[in-house]
């Protein structure tokens, strides 16, 4: 439905929460457009602690997606200097470009002057998260499978177009890059907490494209 059609669930833009507007520094637009669903104990989620590959797997997409242009600034520097690496193909540059920008962010921010946003943003998440099986974001309401499978309706189903690097194999030395369609069923929704300073939530999906399956 498109965004002025009302139901029960959404009704129209009273629903949406306020919207914090980009700050002087150039940091990121907080969208504070979602919330959990539930009773007041539901409302608190489930305090876990992530594994260490799925914590830095989760910190990568924040990093990847602040929406804050100093951030963008020096995801192209380091990609830059991961470019001038010798005797190295374009599949190993992205490999390294995505898995090791967190650590060299980490390091650069220690000798720069930075906004607070951008240091707490360095630093990582708090080994400790929180765990939901209901959010509402946007005037939609959002289950996990698992939540899914006890329920008449469902509310799992996720899709997305993404504009994508391709590679055949590791051996392929020019991606192709256009658009693709993912299909998902939310597997967890989880709240990483940057050391109180804000929040990012993000759902944990089970993602499929033309035949492939991968979650992330």
């Amino acid at each position: 439905m498109h965004d002025g059609v009302k139901t029960r669930l959404d009704t129209g833009s009273n629903d949406i929460d306020d919207v914090d507007r980009e700050n002087e520094s150039g940091g990121p637009i907080f969208v504070n457009g979602g919330h959990p669903i539930g009773g007041k104990k539901r409302r608190k989620g489930k305090l876990i602690s992530l594994d260490v590959p799925l914590r830095e797997q989760a910190h990568r997409y924040a990093l990847f997606n602040t929406n804050c242009a100093q951030v963008d600034e020096l995801v192209n520097e380091h990609k830059v200097f991961i470019d001038t690496q010798p005797r190295k193909s374009r599949w190993a540059h992205a490999q390294n470009h995505s898995h090791e920008f967190a650590n060299w962010l980490e390091e650069k921010v220690k000798s720069n002057n930075v906004p607070d946003h951008s240091f707490w943003l360095a630093k990582g998440p708090s080994p400790t998260s929180k765990r939901y099986h209901w959010y509402y974001v946007n005037g939609y309401r959002f289950h996990t499978k698992s939540r899914d499978a006890r329920c008449h309706t469902q509310n799992s189903g996720v899709s997305i177009t993404a504009l994508t690097p391709s590679f055949e194999s590791s051996r392929e030395k020019n991606p192709a890059v256009g658009n693709v369609d993912y299909y998902s069923r939310i597997l967890d929704i989880v709240e990483l907490d940057y050391w109180s300073q804000f929040k990012v939530v993000l759902f944990r999906c089970e993602w499929y494209q033309l035949g492939k399956t991968s979650t992330a």
